[in-house]
């Protein structure tokens, strides 16, 4: 109750706290978060974990190797088929790569849709076994 007075009567604040969330990517984060709870699916990544990932791949798609500024949080094995969000299943993704997956299994996805280079593949495989 006391938060939403304090939202009613500060709205420059809550705009720029929104505002401050979304460039940092937290929103995101949250509600990826909170989807998963409500999946009752595992959910334990943590800022850390995303770094290490984007690391890994050189800050580049893990499937195309494109550099993309905006590389999205790509789940291998989709939510809607039980994958958490957690560091084993989480690695950077280019729009493309990410939205024309969507809830294919890798194995699928890569035989029917897109070809990828096996070496990214092998790096894909050898990031979900290295940190499991």
């Amino acid at each position: 109750m006391y938060s939403r007075k304090w939202a009613e009567r500060n709205p420059d604040k809550v705009k720029e706290k929104r505002h401050r969330q979304i460039d940092s990517g937290l929103n995101a984060h949250h509600c990826q978060q909170r989807r998963a709870r409500q999946s009752e699916l595992p959910c334990s990544l943590k800022r850390e974990d995303w770094d290490d990932a984007l690391l890994y791949f050189n800050y580049k798609c893990a499937y195309c190797g494109a550099h993309d500024p905006n590389l999205q949080k790509e789940h291998v094995v989709a939510q809607s088929k039980g994958g958490g969000y957690t560091r084993d299943n989480i690695i950077p993704a280019c729009g493309s790569c990410n939205s024309s997956k969507q809830a294919r299994s890798l194995e699928d996805w890569v035989r029917e849709i897109r070809p990828i280079e096996a070496s990214s593949l092998y790096r894909v495989y050898t990031w979900i076994n290295f940190v499991a």
